[in-house]
């Protein structure tokens, strides 16, 4: 990212500066620091142990970087690198529950965890994922509540699929 500042009016414009992030591939998290106005004031790289499936990341670094640059909030960012399925795991969940905390005690807002594959973004506030950790510091209510929502349009699909196997398994047994 350059040096420049941007405006931004909501998480989901910063994935354009974050093509290159798109296309590594081992998982990888960055960390946005964001001003009153919406500024973006910088783009940090946050990992400390970078693998294909995961990324450790440094909150130290991170809460330092906010202070030290009188951040208003930031956005954590990271990718999915061999997937295209943007679903948040219970590490990525518990990471965010951590973060969101700390700096909530440290008056720092976290605006968002976004992830990203090669083709989608996936974000932890417009999921509604941010305000139940407000809410709720059980890390597994809120991955039921996120596989509930994720899986819910499977649901209806389910009673088909049972008559339809059971539709199989007497046309099987009549050819018998």
């Amino acid at each position: 990212m350059s040096d420049k500042t941007y405006q931004i009016l909501n998480q989901f414009e910063l994935i354009p500066y974050l093509d290159e992030l798109r296309q590594r591939d081992t998982e990888q998290i960055f960390v946005f620091g964001i001003s009153e106005e919406g500024r973006i004031l910088y783009c940090q790289y946050a990992g400390i142990d970078s693998k294909i499936n995961s990324c450790a990341c440094n909150f130290r670094e991170i809460i330092k970087m906010a202070l030290n640059n009188d951040v208003s909030g930031i956005i954590i960012c990271h990718n999915h690198p061999n997937s295209n399925l943007l679903f948040p795991s219970k590490e990525d969940i518990n990471l965010t529950r951590d973060l969101y905390y700390l700096c909530n005690e440290l008056q720092i807002e976290l605006f968002d965890h976004l992830i990203v594959s090669k083709t989608k973004a996936y974000s932890f506030d417009d999921k509604g994922v941010l305000s139940s950790l407000a809410s709720t510091k059980s890390t597994d209510k809120i991955y039921a509540g996120i596989i509930k929502k994720h899986f819910a349009p499977l649901n209806k699909l389910i009673p088909n699929l049972q008559r339809l196997t059971t539709e199989l398994q007497k046309f099987i047994q009549g050819e018998k």
